[in-house]
């Protein structure tokens, strides 16, 4: 797990997936389904990376792991690896 896609993905970040919870669903509007942030679990973590390299080019550098998205805003949170 420390390593993905030939990324090190932040010790942290590992225990929490392995320790707390294998990703999580943070905020979620059950009204609308058009708001709210999930955190990836570790399957997400390797089948989002290259898809969000496509859809924002400047996170096209392999530094970058995207490990959150926040819902109905096509946003994601980044660690700088």
């Amino acid at each position: 797990m420390a390593k993905l896609l030939g990324q090190n993905v932040p010790q942290d970040y590992t225990s929490f997936l392995i320790e707390v919870s294998n990703g999580a669903v943070l905020i979620y509007d059950v009204e609308y389904g058009q708001s709210g942030f999930k955190l990836y679990g570790v399957h997400e973590l390797a089948e989002l990376q290259e898809s969000w390299h496509k859809s924002i080019p400047e996170t096209h550098d392999k530094r970058y792991l995207a490990f959150g998205e926040f819902y109905g805003q096509a946003d994601v949170l980044l660690f700088d690896l």
